[in-house]
Order: C-alpha cells, then sequence, then structure tokens
C-alpha cells in the first residue's frame, strides 16, 4: 500500500469510499438535512474544488485500487 496526493482520477472512487463509509457509520444519526449536507461535501465536484485549494488530499493505494482517504485543511 502507498500513500500518495490524490488527483483528478481519483475523485470518483474518493467520493464513493466516503459516501459508503457514511452511510455504514453516521447517515442513521442524522436528520435529512445532515445527511444531503454530507453528501454534497462528499460529491465528485466538492472534492474537486477543496482538491483545486489548499487543502492536502492523501489517498491510500493498494495496487490500482484507492482504498482510503484523508483531508487536511
Amino acid at each position: 500500500m502507498i500513500i500518495r496526493k490524490m488527483e483528478e482520477k481519483d475523485l470518483e472512487a474518493v467520493s464513493a469510499i466516503c459516501r459508503d463509509s457514511f452511510s455504514q457509520s453516521v447517515a442513521g444519526t442524522l436528520s435529512d438535512e445532515g445527511i444531503t449536507t454530507f453528501l454534497s461535501i462528499a460529491a465528485r465536484d466538492a472534492f474537486l474544488d477543496r482538491m483545486k485549494g489548499d487543502n492536502l488530499m492523501l489517498v491510500a493505494q493498494n495496487n490500482e485500487n484507492v482504498e482510503g482517504v484523508i483531508e487536511l485543511k
């Protein structure tokens, strides 16, 4: 496994990882508004906008698969 800077080619996988993790662990504790807010933040284009800004985004890659992500402000 390697840790590297997130690239545009990773956006779909990163968004899917975040949405899936959220749905399995946190979504059930939030209101509909909270769920909608999170899903907008975890959307592909939202990640792209933040990636173009000053956030540091790293992915964990195993073979060719992105398996994790971290975003630092």
